[in-house]
């Protein structure tokens, strides 16, 4: 039996919330590197632990927003661009084997992230109409 995951690298998940996805990826930039992980209910990055001294100091560590408040999302390149609260985010994903073909992988998860918006958007909806 699979083990229940309540944690994603220090980050507390929210009751009946799971992890759909994983990928390694740059933050807005090539050494801002870190974790991309998809939920039923987020999308999360963190950082990783050791990283150069500049993104260390001033680098986001981590950015973790709810999938109905994602505007946009969509490839462009090896990039994952996710817009949300008036800010666009670039996530480089990659796999440590194919970093030099991440053009597949950015739409592919592209298409995962848009695909889990539109499913925790209607069941949003659906619980705002219920009550």
């Amino acid at each position: 039996m699979p083990r229940s995951i309540t944690k994603i690298r220090g980050v507390t998940l929210r009751q009946d919330e799971t992890v759909a996805g994983k990928i390694h990826a740059t933050l807005d930039g090539l050494h801002n590197g870190g974790g991309l992980y998809l939920t039923s209910q987020r999308l999360i990055w963190v950082a990783h632990r050791v990283r150069p001294p500049l993104t260390f100091l001033f680098g986001e560590r981590l950015v973790s927003m709810d999938l109905a408040d994602i505007a946009a999302c969509y490839a462009r390149g090896t990039a994952v661009v996710v817009e949300a609260d008036e800010k666009a985010y670039q996530f480089r994903v990659y796999r440590w084997f194919t970093r030099a073909f991440g053009w597949g992988l950015s739409r592919k998860w592209a298409l995962a992230i848009d695909d889990a918006r539109s499913r925790a958007t209607s069941s949003w909806r659906e619980e705002s109409q219920i009550t």
